[in-house]
């Protein structure tokens, strides 16, 4: 039951960020920023047919396969951490790491690129150029999670 719950969690965090990815691509421009009410969060369409800040951009099989890969790496590793007993912030972080893997690469198999869609009005030009989309939020927060996790159960071991 318990692995359902993590499963069922990674899907309903890939479909929020298809959706949301859906939504910037049939109801925005290229050009296009709103600004999200009150805060410093921009909403704006961006293809990204890179890695991380368009990296490898020039070498788009290359990314598509090795995020493939790199994703089917993260979902074995998913598997083994929801068969364990307990171990609750690793499953959690496969869980947000799986579901943002999972977003990205389908955008690259469907589309050729990453759209992005989250900005952060900032002082500094080049931090207000980058563009997220929820995907990158899951990546980052499964990844400092595990890597909590794996502080944790180190310091359990002495």
């Amino acid at each position: 039951m318990q692995v359902l719950l993590f499963v069922g969690a990674a899907f309903g965090l890939l479909l929020s960020d298809i959706i949301l990815k859906n939504y910037v691509e049939t109801y925005m421009s290229k050009d296009e920023e709103r600004p999200v009410r009150n805060t410093h969060i921009l909403i704006r369409k961006v293809h990204n047919k890179g890695i991380c800040l368009n990296g490898l951009e020039k070498y788009p099989k290359v990314v598509k396969y090795s995020s493939t890969i790199v994703t089917f790496l993260i979902s074995v590793a998913y598997i083994f951490s929801l068969l364990r007993k307990k171990h609750y912030i690793q499953k959690t972080g496969f869980t947000f790491l799986a579901a943002g893997a999972f977003g990205n690469v389908i955008d690259r198999w469907t589309k050729g690129y990453v759209t992005d869609y989250i900005g952060f009005q900032t002082k500094h030009k080049k931090i207000t150029a980058i563009t997220y989309n929820l995907s990158d939020f899951f990546i980052i927060l499964g990844t400092i999670l595990i890597w909590l996790s794996s502080i944790f159960n180190l310091k359990r071991k002495k």
